[in-house]
C-alpha cells in the first residue's frame, strides 16, 4: 500500500503581527483608494441645464488649451537647454 502524503500544516501567521503593521496596511489601502478609485469631483450634477453644461465644457477646453501651450513652452525650454550633440 502506497502511503498518502499529509497536506502541509496551515500557516497560522498573520500579516498583522502588531498593531503598527495593521495601521500601515490601512494607510496603504487609503492611499491606493485615493489614487485608484474614481473621483466624484468631476461628476455632472443631475438636472444641470444645457447652458451650464456648455459653459463648463468651454471652460474645460480653454484650460486644456492653456495646458498645451504651457507644455509646448516647457518643451522648447528643454530643447534650448539640452547640450549640443557633435
Amino acid at each position: 500500500m502506497k502511503p498518502t502524503p499529509r497536506p502541509p500544516e496551515p500557516d497560522n501567521t498573520s500579516p498583522y503581527e502588531s498593531l503598527d503593521s495593521r495601521k500601515l496596511h490601512d494607510a496603504a489601502e487609503r492611499a491606493l483608494d485615493h489614487y485608484l478609485k474614481p473621483c466624484a469631483l468631476f461628476q455632472v450634477a443631475p438636472g444641470m441645464d444645457n447652458e451650464s453644461l456648455l459653459v463648463h465644457a468651454c471652460e474645460s477646453l480653454a484650460s486644456a488649451s492653456i495646458m498645451l501651450t504651457v507644455n509646448r513652452v516647457l518643451d522648447n525650454v528643454e530643447i534650448a537647454q539640452s547640450p549640443a550633440h557633435s
